[in-house]
């Protein structure tokens, strides 16, 4: 009897200790469990699984309002969802438990303010992160470039380009993620990636971002020229793992897809259509040199005449992450692929490409020259045998935040756009952009005006200097075309004429020499006496 006292008053006991409950209402258990909840949310994060990381954030928070490493998780993850208002919100309650910012803080309200197009205030606190970094490490570099960009979108913003943008709604569009529009010439058929919940398998990408994996849809204008529900591509194209298109030929006969099953990963293939059934085949991959062993291949559009492949790839000996390739057939197969040079392809990521279907304006993707903010879309011209200085398409197809994939019909008329606006129905959204009052294809007036430049880089000794970078930029000090110097020292590139820059030398992230207010001279004065020192300079560099 006594023993069952004991245990009836221990058990009493136990059951008033995890009971307790504090001033603000919470129990210690809950307390007691802050610790692993905050450690496993983390993991989370880490592993890129961001929803399930903020769920458990949350909770914390709904036990402890004032955690810091709480308050600070909520915000990250909400920066790497996009939503960076709210991101702000939570870091601004996190900073409010401290007694003073980080130069980490600094820079995480430096990205938000920009991501917000808030530019003044997100180059007051770039230019605050700054005081505490070493001046010849990357990030200083690279937050210099960040600053760069929000001066440059301010300087964009306020002279839009004449276009109007259309979210293409529900029919299109679903609260989950949209993106790489790919358009038949004709206009009148639109394939995309999508990774809603009714992709097939139903599954989620657990060993990646925990989305749902890709598949490929379509629609189709119906009589009246309005878009009707999009469906998944019919056939053996899509499967439970993921497959996402890449480009849909312009007479719409094939597609070319991204797979990645585990097995493959990053590399380009080829689905054709059954004419008789509308239905696509099981995508086969792209035989050597298109797909390289190892290496990440992706992105690719072809001319309307078949005879142009262009891609991207990290194949080894290009001049950044990713660089645009053009691959031509030869008797049915493909040649070697050759780089479109250091005029296109930069130090940083080239990840996406479309070639109009004149094949000569290459439309792509870069966070290496000089954008709004990460990726913006470019285009350049193929002009007297190179390609033109790569042109931003300009506020508002470009943002502070990313655009990367896109698509033109034959008429120049329209612009497919992913993109992440506020006004998408949920993650990005794909666009309708109406381009009829914008000569972005062969505006014959910029083409005409284009004139060749070179410079030769030299020692005080008459040396030539090899591998230094020339910049030709405007009188703002944006980045309007650049050339490394040869093993003869000479850099060439085109630049338009009759319009005054500024140019700087640089070897690596130091700038060697700069020279002002050089104008370049038109085709008008190619034959006037003497040289044309706009067009042809010697410089000499320590």
């Amino acid at each position: 009897m006594k023993n069952l006292i004991l245990f009836v008053a221990l058990f009493c006991l136990s059951n008033f200790t995890f009971a307790q409950i504090d001033t603000n209402g919470v129990s210690v258990m809950d307390k007691a469990m802050i610790p692993a909840k905050l450690s496993s949310a983390q993991r989370k994060l880490d592993n890129n699984n961001v929803r399930g990381a903020l769920t458990e954030f949350r909770e914390v928070l709904g036990i402890d309002s004032l955690s810091f490493m709480a308050l600070n998780g909520t915000s990250e993850c909400y920066y790497r969802l996009k939503k960076y208002k709210i991101a702000l919100e939570y870091y601004n309650k996190s900073m409010a438990t401290q007694s003073f910012v980080t130069p980490e803080g600094y820079l995480f309200y430096a990205k938000c303010y920009h991501r917000l197009a808030e530019l003044d205030k997100a180059v007051e606190y770039y230019e605050k992160y700054l005081k505490d970094v070493a001046p010849l490490s990357p990030e200083f570099a690279e937050t210099k470039r960040f600053i760069q960009e929000c001066k440059y979108a301010k300087s964009m913003m306020v002279k839009p380009v004449p276009v109007t943008i259309t979210n293409l709604g529900k029919e299109i569009n679903s609260r989950y993620e949209e993106y790489a529009p790919s358009v038949t010439a004709d206009g009148n058929k639109l394939y995309f990636t999508s990774r809603r919940s009714s992709t097939t398998g139903g599954k989620v990408d657990e060993k990646g971002d925990y989305k749902f994996y890709e598949d490929i849809f379509f629609s189709q204008k119906d009589a009246n020229g309005k878009w009707m529900e999009a469906e998944k591509v019919e056939g053996k194209v899509n499967t439970e793992s993921h497959d996402g298109i890449l480009s849909i030929t312009p007479d719409g006969s094939g597609m070319y897809v991204y797979k990645n099953d585990g097995k493959v990963s990053g590399d380009i293939f080829y689905s054709q259509k059954d004419l008789n059934t509308g239905e696509f085949s099981e995508a086969l991959s792209l035989s050597y040199p298109i797909n390289t062993k190892n290496r990440f291949e992706s992105s690719t559009s072809i001319t309307e005449d078949g005879q142009f492949l262009y891609f991207v790839s990290e194949r080894d000996k290009g001049l950044g992450r990713g660089d645009i390739y053009v691959s031509q057939r030869v008797n049915g197969n493909w040649s070697e692929p050759k780089n479109l040079g250091n005029v296109i392809n930069t130090s940083g990521d080239e990840k996406f490409v479309f070639i109009h279907p004149n094949g000569k304006v290459v439309f792509f993707a870069s966070n290496g020259h000089l954008s709004l903010g990460g990726y913006d879309i470019f285009k350049s011209e193929f002009v007297n045998g190179s390609w033109t200085p790569p042109m931003n398409l300009g506020y508002p197809i470009n943002t502070v935040n990313e655009e990367s994939t896109l698509s033109i019909t034959r008429d120049n008329k329209t612009m497919f756009l992913a993109a992440e606006f506020e006004n998408s129905l949920g993650e990005r959204d794909i666009y309708s952009v109406d381009i009829s009052n914008y000569s972005m294809v062969g505006n014959t007036e910029i083409v005409n005006n284009y004139t060749q430049a070179w410079g030769r880089i030299v020692t005080k000794r008459g040396k030539p200097i090899k591998g230094l970078m020339v910049y030709w930029m405007d009188e703002y000090g944006v980045e309007i075309a650049k050339a490394m110097t040869d093993k003869d020292g000479v850099a060439v590139t085109q630049i338009i004429a009759d319009q005054s820059y500024q140019i700087e030398i640089r070897d690596g992230a130091k700038s060697l020499q700069s020279i002002y207010k050089i104008m370049a001279a038109g085709k008008n004065r190619a034959n006037a006496e003497g040289p044309d020192e706009a067009r042809t300079l010697q410089i000499e560099v320590p």
